[in-house]
C-alpha cells in the first residue's frame, strides 16, 4: 500500500502489485517510480540537475545507455545506480510535500528542503539533493 504521511491523516492508495506509483519533490527536480518487482517493490529515482556534470560513480563498461541520474533501492541490500535509456519522469505524479514521508512496503521516502532520502528496513539507501548524490 502506498501510504503518504500527512500531520492529521494517513492516505492509502491503490496496492502496489496493482500499478506502479509515481511521486516527485516540491522542486520537480527529482521524480521516482515505486513497482513491485519479482524481488519485492523497488523505489527508484531520477535527479533531473546536478551541480556536478560528472556522474557520483563511473559509467560501468557494459551501460550503452544514461548513467548517472537513476538510483534506486529495493527491500534489502544497499542503494544503487542505474543504467537506463527510459524515463520515470511523469508530471502527473503526486508531490512529497517537504517534511512528509512515503512508505511503500519495507521502504520509506523522506522529503526535505535539503533532499530526498529513501531506505529500506535495513538502513540501506540514497539521498539525492541537487548539490550532493549518496548510496548507502
Amino acid at each position: 500500500m502506498l501510504r503518504i504521511l500527512l500531520p492529521l491523516a494517513i492516505l492509502a492508495g491503490p496496492a502496489l502489485a496493482d500499478t506502479p506509483s509515481w511521486f516527485r519533490t516540491p522542486s520537480d527536480n527529482i521524480h521516482c517510480l515505486v513497482d513491485s518487482a519479482t524481488e519485492g517493490v523497488v523505489v527508484a529515482c531520477e535527479i533531473r540537475e546536478r551541480a556536478s556534470s560528472e556522474p557520483l560513480l563511473p559509467k560501468p563498461a557494459d551501460c550503452d545507455l544514461d548513467w548517472g541520474s537513476r538510483f534506486a533501492v529495493g527491500p534489502s541490500g544497499g542503494g544503487y545506480m542505474g543504467c537506463h535509456g527510459d524515463t520515470v519522469q511523469n508530471p502527473s505524479a503526486l508531490v512529497l510535500p517537504y517534511g512528509q514521508t512515503a512508505v511503500f512496503g519495507p521502504i520509506a521516502c523522506s522529503s526535505s528542503e535539503q533532499g530526498l532520502e529513501c531506505r529500506n528496513g535495513e538502513g540501506h539507501g540514497f539521498f539525492l539533493s541537487r548539490a550532493t548524490q549518496r548510496i548507502f
